[in-house]
């Protein structure tokens, strides 16, 4: 297994290093919600390979006024949900503040709790990935670029054109988020992908201890 990265290993041009990332089981498409499932077990066959400690279960509570267009995105979640038979529950503004008291919150605030969401540790689990990757074989190259990729002659290979060098491979994973289309555009592939800068805030609070993990 042969890894490339752009970039140099760590950098915060994508969208998996950070703080964290929430792991959550509830979606509003029930097309996701298989491959949810299956990260939870992918993360937690890392942790104990690794030893490190990567996910934080703390529950997740998705919160919405109720006369906001964007609250219909609640009844999604619920549908998706229900389908898939998965449990969650229907807060609202009182109950929400009963549950979690450090939160004030407007009468006409409603809330989709799941008990299993949490955080995982986003840094430390790709360096772990990185890791265990190189511990069982792979070869991992940072700072190169993919220039183009093309078949080979008999049509079995793909050669894979780098600003380091020119790799043959039977089978190419492609996860190069917003740079797929120019990674894929020798190939005469073209996805219709609209590339969007999502920010993740951050709230500080002079009340740590109502904020912790465990709260």
């Amino acid at each position: 297994v042969l890894g490339l990265e752009r970039f140099t290993l760590g950098h915060e041009r994508g969208g998996s290093q950070d703080h964290a990332r929430i792991i959550r089981i509830d979606y509003h498409d029930d097309d996701y919600i298989p491959l949810v499932r299956d990260s939870y077990t992918t993360i937690q066959d890392v942790e104990r390979e690794s030893g490190l400690k990567l996910i934080h279960i703390t529950g997740e509570i998705m919160m919405v006024k109720k006369d906001d267009p964007r609250s219909e995105i609640l009844g999604a979640y619920e549908e998706a949900m229900t389908k898939a038979n998965l449990k969650y529950e229907i807060w609202n503004q009182n109950e929400i503040q009963r549950r979690f008291p450090q939160f004030c919150l407007e009468s006409n605030v409603v809330g989709l709790y799941t008990k299993d969401s949490g955080l995982v540790d986003a840094a430390m689990t790709n360096a772990a990935h990185i890791q265990l990757a190189r511990r069982n074989g792979a070869t991992i190259e940072e700072n190169c670029q993919v220039l183009k990729m093309e078949k080979d002659k008999d049509g079995v290979h793909v050669l894979v054109h780098t600003t380091k060098d020119m790799f043959c491979a039977r089978h190419v994973i492609v996860t190069a988020g917003g740079w797929t289309n120019q990674v894929l555009s020798s190939l005469d592939i073209k996805l219709p992908l609209t590339i969007t800068q999502e920010q993740a805030t951050f709230v500080a609070t002079p009340n740590l201890k109502d904020f912790t993990k465990n709260r």
